[in-house]
C-alpha cells in the first residue's frame, strides 16, 4: 500500500464521520486529488464498516509485521498483570485474539513470524 493510498482511507475516514471541514483541510494539505478510477479501485475494500479497518489492518502488516506479535506479548502482558477477579476472563480472550494474529501473518506472508508465535505460545 502506498502513502497515497493512506492518503485515500484517511479521507474516507473522514468523509464517513462526518468531518466535512477537516477532510477540506486533510486534502488541501496532502495535496490530495484522486481520479475516479483510482477511487473506484480502492472502494471496493470500503464496502462494509471492517473495510476500513481491515484495510488499515494489512497496512501495519505489511510493514512490520512483529508490531502485531509485540501488540499480542502486550495483551499477554496485561492479562497477567491484571487483578485476580479478571485475569480468567482476560486470559479465555487470548486464544480468538492469538489465532487472528496469526492467520492475519499467514495471510499476509509472515509466515517465518507466525511460525516463531506459535511455537512461543503453543
Amino acid at each position: 500500500m502506498k502513502d497515497r493510498d493512506l492518503d485515500f482511507l484517511i479521507v474516507q475516514y473522514l468523509k464517513k464521520k462526518g468531518y466535512a471541514h477537516a477532510e477540506q483541510v486533510f486534502r488541501v494539505q496532502a495535496n490530495f486529488d484522486r481520479s475516479a478510477h483510482e477511487v473506484q479501485s480502492l472502494d471496493h475494500h470500503l464496502d462494509a464498516d471492517s473495510g476500513l479497518q481491515d484495510l488499515l489492518f494489512s497496512y501495519a502488516a505489511e510493514n512490520d509485521p512483529q508490531h502485531l506479535v509485540d501488540s499480542f506479548e502486550q495483551l499477554v502482558a496485561w492479562s497477567d498483570s491484571s487483578l485476580d477477579l479478571y485475569k480468567a476472563e482476560l486470559q479465555r480472550v487470548l486464544y480468538p485474539v492469538f489465532v487472528h494474529v496469526y492467520l492475519q501473518l499467514v495471510q499476509y506472508g509472515a509466515s517465518n513470524t507466525a511460525a516463531d508465535l506459535l511455537k512461543r505460545y503453543r
